[in-house]
């Protein structure tokens, strides 16, 4: 039961969950633009 392991575990899942975010954010535009 390590506090930093659970820590970096919840930075990078909510980096990765971030940039996911932002992709579909952009990918959503394009289609609202292309549409």
């Amino acid at each position: 039961m390590v506090p930093t392991i659970r820590y970096d575990f919840g930075i990078h899942f909510g980096i990765h969950i971030g940039i996911i975010l932002i992709f579909y954010q952009i990918y959503t535009d394009m289609s609202a633009i292309a549409l």
